[in-house]
């Protein structure tokens, strides 16, 4: 008991562990409740409406990324950058910006419609992408001020933006489930809209007291947020096309039906993704101090430990699920969807690689390598892009999980490369501190290690 309280006591006194519990906290709402979302719409609508409404969410959330991923760490990185007399107008400038260009990015959507539309025939999908414009709108301020709050290193803000929004939709959802009322996938948008803007009131009152406004046009600030975030931009929309290649390309070369099915395989890995996700949040600031107080040593260190620690948590649940495959298909998604098994086994595989991918990109953004890193998510994207076209058409829904898992060592070998000759990380050195942490582990579980000892390794 006595060990238990002391490391209480640590995380209550580490800011590390704080900040970590705070966005672990709030992915874990995203995760758990997009999850028990997916549960309810596999049974609420057919098939097809399940894939197109994939669809739609996959080729939306580009736009999204797109428009959000350009501010983020430029918002984020440059905020501690001016004193306080000057930050009202950097915040100002800031925000500007994230209105012009959601406004461009809209415009691109809704040139892009008549596109999908050739591409997709749908006019559903097209419907919904027409309406997507006012997701957009209000998702950037929903994001703007949570960007705010981050460069602050708060991150209480994103949980109650998560609770707000999926206690909404999945209520919405239980009211179709249990009184059996009609529905369109026009108004699953609709809620979402409602939501975003109750979501956008509470931003408002946990960000006010950082959102202090000095008016005027500054031309360096609007040209350091668009060089940064031109890169960060980029990046972050290769890897939202990448994670999203299979289903895209299947939808158009196959069926909605076959959008479903990788969802569906697919959505099961998102359930251990709260402590990559969170990690790779607040190593973006930590990688900035690390390299402001150790420089590139600092870095090498942070890196090597965050992907360890990962992989070693990741590993046994990844073999857990690969076992029980059939099963876990079954009873989230029903057998009707019992064929995507085979590809969440490919998905298991490759999934003890994206640790090592996601740190890596975050690190080389901390270090203001962003040119790089785009390099490093473009050139595993565009064999996996080539890859899956091929693959789907060759061998059906099954050739986008092996195309995907080719293209991720790819990645994988390519950004450990970087790595070594950025900041002499070393991949045999976080396969020792995973093996370190097993050990530790093992001897905690088997003879019990002195509480000074058990609070030194964790």
């Amino acid at each position: 008991m006595s060990l238990i309280s002391s490391v209480l006591s640590k995380a209550s006194t580490s800011n590390w562990i704080k900040s970590g519990i705070s966005v672990a906290a709030g992915k874990s709402v995203i995760i758990v409740s997009n999850f028990f979302i997916f549960y309810l719409l596999v049974r609420v609508c057919s098939e097809n409406q399940f894939g197109t409404w994939i669809l739609f969410t996959s080729i939306y959330g580009i736009f999204e990324v797109a428009n959000s991923s350009f501010v983020n760490n430029a918002i984020i990185k440059y905020y501690n950058d001016f004193k306080s007399e000057d930050r009202g107008l950097f915040v100002f400038n800031a925000l500007l910006f994230t209105i012009i260009l959601t406004i461009v990015i809209s415009i691109i959507l809704a040139i892009s419609l008549y596109f999908i539309d050739h591409i997709y025939h749908s006019e559903t999908l097209n419907t919904l992408l027409k309406y997507a414009i006012l997701l957009l709108a209000t998702s950037s301020l929903i994001n703007f001020g949570n960007c705010i709050e981050q460069a602050n290193m708060k991150f209480k803000g994103q949980l109650i933006v998560s609770l707000i929004k999926s206690s909404i939709f999945v209520s919405y959802l239980l009211l179709i489930y249990f009184l059996k009322i009609g529905f369109t996938l026009n108004d699953f948008l609709l809620v979402q809209v409602g939501s975003n803007l109750i979501a956008i009131i509470a931003v408002y009152f946990i960000t006010a007291k950082y959102l202090s406004f000095t008016f005027g046009v500054n031309r360096n600030i609007i040209i350091k947020i668009t060089h940064y975030g031109f890169f960060t931009f980029g990046i972050e929309v290769i890897g939202n096309i990448s994670g999203n290649i299979g289903q895209l390309i299947a939808g158009a070369l196959l069926s909605p039906i076959s959008v479903g099915l990788l969802n569906v395989a697919t959505r099961v890995l998102n359930l251990i993704e709260v402590p990559l996700q969170s990690i790779a949040q607040i190593l973006l600031p930590k990688g900035v101090v690390a390299l402001n107080q150790e420089g590139m040593a600092g870095v090498k260190t942070l890196y090597e430990k965050s992907a360890a620690v990962i992989t070693a948590f990741m590993f046994p649940i990844l073999i857990l699920f690969f076992i029980f495959s059939d099963q876990i298909i079954i009873f989230i998604a029903g057998e009707k969807f019992i064929e995507a098994s085979i590809l969440l086994k490919i998905i298991l595989v490759y999934s003890l690689f994206k640790p090592f991918g996601r740190n890596a990109g975050v690190m080389l953004n901390a270090i203001g390598k962003t040119k790089i890193n785009l390099y490093m998510v473009l050139i595993p994207t565009a064999i996996n892009l080539l890859l899956n076209y091929w693959m789907i058409k060759s061998l059906g829904v099954i050739g986008s999980p092996i195309a995907t898992l080719i293209a991720t060592i790819v990645g994988f070998i390519f950004n450990q490369y970087v790595l070594y000759k950025i900041a002499n990380v070393s991949f045999p050195s976080i396969i020792k501190l995973i093996k370190s942490y097993y050990i530790s582990v093992f001897n905690l579980a088997r003879n019990g290690l002195t509480k000074r000892e058990a609070i030194n390794r964790l």
